[in-house]
């Protein structure tokens, strides 16, 4: 290498900081999919990492309940999913929202705390944001479909990390895409954890795109059985980035990796 240049590595030998890919995260419906990282490190002991296993997954932050005080019985801790709003700073640091809101075994939100989360959101955008940081997506835990659908055998090519497939729903792609096919465009990411992996299904320039056509193709693209699997087969046209990791390998980071 001569004096003065700098040598830059090829993206897919390269493995990036959280703090990079907080920065393309924040902004990832303005980015065209060839712009997103291949592998990136998250640190086990890292406050984003420790929040999301024990305030999401575990249900130890939880702050909004499943039902009103003696509506019902409330299932609480990991049996129970919950979810949360993701923030980053502009140094690319991701941080989740003070609130967790709490779902049940099925599903990430139940009509009461769905409510909950609208009006928290509508706070939110009332309020604002500290100067510098800016909300671009969720992540919700799957506690207990995840674990079961591992003992299943595969039905078809879903993607897999370190041998295990990921457990994505349809419900969860829904939750992407449909906000943004009717016009919202500040929530582009969907995270998940479960007792064994944390991953992210990414929205990007190109997805807008797609979805905001609302032509028979783009709906074809799109379509999918609730309770199936993610159209994964269709990600690379609808533009939409899936990274993953195992977080309980051993190791003090764990490596997510882009799969689609």
């Amino acid at each position: 290498m001569s004096e003065g240049t700098v040598e830059v590595g090829y993206p897919e030998f390269k493995t990036w900081s959280f703090e990079s890919f907080g920065q393309v995260l924040k902004v990832s419906g303005s980015l065209d999919p060839g712009i997103f990282l291949y592998r990136v490190s998250l640190p086990k002991d890292s406050t984003f990492f420790r929040n999301v296993y024990d305030g999401v997954y575990k249900g130890k932050k939880a702050t909004v309940f499943g039902s009103e005080k003696g509506k019902r019985p409330i299932i609480r801790g990991v049996l129970a999913e919950h979810m949360a709003i993701l923030t980053a700073n502009d140094l690319g640091e991701i941080m989740i929202s003070n609130e967790v809101f709490q779902g049940d075994s099925g599903k990430a939100l139940t009509d009461y705390s769905q409510r909950k989360m609208f009006e928290y959101s509508q706070r939110l955008e009332t309020v604002g944001l500290p100067p510098g940081w800016r909300r671009f997506g969720y992540i919700h835990s799957h506690p207990l479909v995840d674990t079961l659908n591992l003992t299943v055998p595969p039905f078809g090519k879903e993607p897999e990390i370190g041998g295990l497939r990921l457990t994505w729903s349809g419900g969860d792609f829904q939750s992407l895409i449909e906000p943004i096919r009717n016009g919202y465009q500040d929530d582009t990411v969907v995270g998940v954890i479960t007792p064994i992996q944390i991953g992210f299904m990414i929205a990007t320039k190109r997805t807008l795109e797609v979805l905001g056509r609302k032509d028979a193709e783009s709906t074809r693209l799109s379509k999918v059985r609730r309770l199936g699997f993610p159209p994964y087969r269709n990600f690379e046209k609808l533009g939409i980035v899936l990274y993953a990791g195992n977080h309980f390998e051993s190791g003090k980071n764990i490596i997510l990796q882009r799969l689609i």
